[in-house]
């Protein structure tokens, strides 16, 4: 619950049958529910994470995050509503199972608030979600405990992301930022507790201002 040093690596692949190329229907004049009645895509997500001790009990833990999405016939058939990336929030709210979205959380922001640019323009309200996202993040945390009953640690941190639903206008630097403080308790009755205090620094599409002061109350382990 409380690595000091040492990193963590994995990645993840996921595949739908390639539907596309086993039958003629044309994606040009289909409707949207001929076009989602197979639903197609490949999927990879990766995850890097790393440990440093730093002065006395101070832990620095450092990560990257990416995910990608395509179909089988690329510029003939487009990725669906289902299985994409939403970004923004506790990593927990919101959460559509129908869908099968993956949450990605990033403090600092509201819930799922971060989307590709065109679907703000679109008037999207979080629904689809993007078919590639990164997102980088430190952390420096302290411990308070770390006994058999209980581990509490207070941490700093700042990290950045986005979401995107093309290759064309996919760019690694060009991210949402935030920073902030909070607290986790694990207990074994309990599992894992977060209260987080995040800062925005940047302004969304369509909003006037930074997104600002965001409270956030996570459970269980954050993955991303």
């Amino acid at each position: 619950m409380y690595p000091s040093t040492g990193s963590s690596l994995s990645f993840a692949a996921s595949f739908t049958p390639p539907f596309s190329k086993w039958h003629d229907l044309n994606y040009d004049t289909a409707t949207p529910a001929e076009k989602n009645q197979w639903g197609e895509y490949t999927k990879y997500m990766f995850d890097v994470k790393h440990y440093v001790s730093l002065i006395g009990k101070l832990v620095l833990e450092s990560s990257a995050h990416f995910g990608f999405m395509n179909t089988y016939s690329p510029g003939r058939v487009e990725v669906g509503p289902f299985e994409r990336f939403q970004v923004g929030g506790d990593g927990l709210a919101g959460q559509n199972f129908i869908l099968g979205t993956d949450i990605i959380g990033l403090r600092g922001y509201e819930n799922l608030s971060i989307r590709p640019e065109q679907q703000y323009n679109q008037g999207f309200r979080g629904i689809a979600g993007g078919t590639i996202y990164t997102k980088y993040a430190m952390e420096i945390r302290y411990p308070v405990t770390t006994g058999a009953a209980a581990t509490i640690y207070l941490f700093v941190f700042g990290e950045a992301g986005n979401n995107w639903d093309n290759y064309q206008q996919f760019n690694p630097f060009k991210v949402y930022k935030s920073a902030g403080f909070g607290a986790r308790l694990f207990m074994p009755a309990f599992g894992l507790i977060g209260l987080n205090w995040g800062y925005g620094f940047d302004t969304l599409p369509n909003a006037v201002s930074p997104s600002g002061m965001q409270f956030h109350f996570t459970i269980g382990q954050q993955l991303r």
